[in-house]
């Protein structure tokens, strides 16, 4: 994949010098027949005899050609020499490909698991987990997808990416003074907010406001292994950051804050008001604090967080690529892409 990187990059510079040759040679064309007029006609000749006449004028015919040539030689190129990146899983969420294909320079495509396991590629594709469920799996199952040619990043183990993803287990870390107050049933305070411990896109995440609330949304499920229930971080800003971590070392950062009309509030539910892009202080507080939650971690993982009296809370992690990248910059994007590509193996 850092061949293919490598290769992308210099064809960066061929695609150019042909832009050049191309905007040079119908550049000619162009002033030749406009500034330079020539009278191509012929006495008393039709519409065949004109264009023969033009076709006679060799520079021009030349430099037409060579510019057509050299157009179709870079979109060749461009599109020969773009690594390859597959995304899975497919979903009827949220559709990355687009956004992806808009901002950066690389080809996509999703491949189902049996295609990943069961299909070998002729060259390295990349491969980025779309969920924290398939971000466990490659974890504890990536070898028969490397065999396949696809490349990656991932943790040593599946319990190192779900003791992140799963809001239960990280409920339970020791850095409890950078995460929410878990509740019991006994010492519950409202306004609360309980989480499934496996959750998609907030679709597991609810503001619970009284007991009868609480009773409807947990119905029987087990406290603290499918369910928790945590204090409600009141602050109308919401972080979230997107990183690449080589093994528990974040090496690359992107991410925004927004603003919202109430101090709490669940996206998307609730209405943003502003948004601004942000990236922690490599030198701070903050980024040690991640550092030590990434201790073991390889991968893409993003988080999103609140300030409690100046202090970091952690509302989750997710061990993939997050619906966030919406919010990049095509730059941050870009190079969000390109460090992931250039670590993977």
């Amino acid at each position: 994949m850092q061949q293919d990187i490598t290769r992308t990059e210099r064809s960066k510079w061929t695609c150019r010098g042909l832009l050049f040759l191309t905007a040079a040679c119908w550049g000619f064309t162009l002033i030749n027949v406009t500034v330079f007029p020539r009278d191509f006609s012929l006495e008393g000749g039709d519409a065949k005899q004109t264009i023969s006449s033009i076709l006679a004028d060799q520079p021009i015919v030349i430099s037409s050609i060579c510019g057509v040539v050299s157009a179709v030689l870079c979109l060749l190129i461009s599109w020969h020499t773009a690594p390859r990146i597959v995304l899975h899983p497919e979903n009827d969420v949220w559709d990355p490909i687009k956004l992806l294909r808009k901002k950066t320079a690389f080809r996509y495509a999703y491949r189902s698991l049996s295609q990943l396991e069961g299909q070998k590629c002729k060259r390295p594709h990349g491969l980025i987990p779309l969920s924290d469920k398939f971000g466990v799996y490659l974890a504890d199952n990536g070898a028969a997808v490397r065999n396949n040619n696809y490349v990656f990043m991932c943790a040593n183990t599946g319990k190192e990416t779900h003791a992140l993803s799963n809001k239960a287990q990280l409920a339970n870390h020791p850095l409890q003074d950078y995460l929410p107050k878990t509740y019991g049933h006994d010492d519950v305070c409202y306004p609360c907010i309980l989480k499934f411990s496996e959750g998609y896109l907030s679709n597991g995440v609810f503001r619970i406001d009284n007991e009868e609330q609480l009773r409807a949304k947990a119905r029987s499920m087990i406290l603290n292994e499918e369910y928790i229930i945590q204090e409600a971080i009141v602050d109308s800003r919401e972080y979230s950051t997107q990183f690449v971590v080589d093994d528990g070392k974040i090496v690359f950062q992107c991410g925004y804050y927004d603003n919202y009309e109430t101090e709490i509030f669940i996206w998307p539910r609730d209405k943003r008001v502003s948004r601004a892009r942000f990236l922690l202080d490599p030198q701070g507080e903050d980024f040690k604090i991640f550092e030590q939650f990434f201790e073991g971690y390889t991968g893409l993982i993003n988080c999103n967080y609140k300030i409690k009296d100046g202090q970091m809370k952690i509302l989750e992690f997710n061990p993939r690529l997050s619906g966030d990248i919406y919010a990049f910059s095509r730059t941050d994007l870009q190079n969000l892409i390109l460090k992931y590509l250039e670590l993977c193996s």
